[in-house]
């Protein structure tokens, strides 16, 4: 999955092309998600990951994106992600 932001105000650019890899975009690093009860929701698992803003520069500007997650009570049964802007 690449997920991508733009700030609020940006002009929208050309779309430039990025060289996936397996595992990721090549020359950024896959990061690892580190899962805690979240404060004001304890149901919850929350963590924080910063991405690149531009994939095309991935080291360049930088944004912090906000998870959450549930987890699955049956982990067998579990059918995938959903991943919800708002």
């Amino acid at each position: 999955m690449v997920v991508c932001a733009v700030p609020p105000g940006a002009a929208a650019a050309e779309p430039l092309s990025v060289q996936a890899v397996a595992g990721g975009v090549a020359g950024v690093r896959v990061p690892e998600l580190k899962w805690k009860a979240c404060a004001d929701v304890p149901q919850l698992q929350c963590a924080s990951v910063a991405v690149p803003l531009d994939y095309a520069r991935p080291n360049g500007r930088s944004v912090t994106l906000a998870l959450a997650r549930i987890p699955a009570k049956d982990p067998a049964r579990r059918l995938g992600s959903l991943v919800v802007n708002r």
